[in-house]
């Protein structure tokens, strides 16, 4: 299969409010693929239209996974698929152990061995409660990698991260996922990320609409940390 996510002309509406607008990508299968943009920009909305969360009405367009079309499926349908999202702020639920949810949602046969310092730090713990920024992102992590993820979306995982946390989590990610040739479509605003997980391509967001693609990320990142998102849209044929 040539491409494991296929997004053809896909309009997204919140609250009746167009906030993706006509928008169309391909990620192939084992590739990374990164989508930049400012913030209010329609990345959070791509990606929540992707996993099919309810709250995202698409108006037009469609969503292919692995050729078939899934616009229209349920997020717990596309999660067996093989879709998964990790979020920005992953949300603290008291009561429930880690390490008893990773035994109740896995699908895989055979549990992977956790690296130690993870395990003894947070496998014991409530679900994010308590936990620093970096430990919720790699327990979210612990999370995906039991659902036997095919494509991950990441939206905003670098946030509020130093640098060393950033190192640490993509570290955990490319251990887990990468050595698996799973595919990764990152959103993120920051740009520090794709230091540690280089993207074969990026994507420019602005308003919902893609301004600019390019396999030169760093071109593109240092254009737009000196002159800004809309530069890209300007110079967009010499950052191919």
């Amino acid at each position: 299969m040539k491409y494991i996510l296929q997004v053809k002309n896909l309009t997204v509406e919140v609250d009746k409010k167009v906030i993706v607008n006509d928008l169309s990508f391909n990620i192939r299968s084992g590739e990374i693929v990164a989508f930049l943009g400012p913030n209010a920009s329609g990345k959070s909305t791509l990606a929540a239209a992707i996993m099919g969360l309810s709250n995202y009405k698409i108006k037009k367009g469609k969503i292919l996974f692995k050729g078939r079309d899934i616009t229209h499926l349920s997020s717990t349908k596309r999660a067996k698929l093989g879709i998964t999202l990790a979020f920005q702020s992953p949300p603290p639920i008291k009561g429930v152990n880690l390490e008893t949810l990773l035994k109740n949602i896995s699908l895989k046969k055979k549990e992977e061995k956790l690296p130690a310092k993870w395990e003894s730090r947070i496998l014991k713990r409530e679900l994010n409660v308590g936990l620093s920024g970096g430990e919720k992102k790699i327990s979210e992590m612990m999370q995906l990698a039991r659902l036997n993820p095919q494509l991950m979306i990441l939206d905003e995982i670098d946030s509020g991260l130093d640098i060393q946390k950033l190192k640490e989590l993509t570290a955990f990610i490319r251990h887990t996922f990468l050595t698996k040739k799973i595919s990764l479509l990152i959103i993120t605003h920051r740009g520090d990320i794709l230091r540690y997980l280089p993207p074969q391509r990026v994507l420019v967001t602005l308003k919902g609409k893609i301004i600019c693609r390019s396999s030169a990320w760093k071109k593109v990142w240092q254009t737009i940390k000196k002159y800004g998102y809309e530069k890209c849209k300007k110079f967009s044929f010499s950052l191919s």
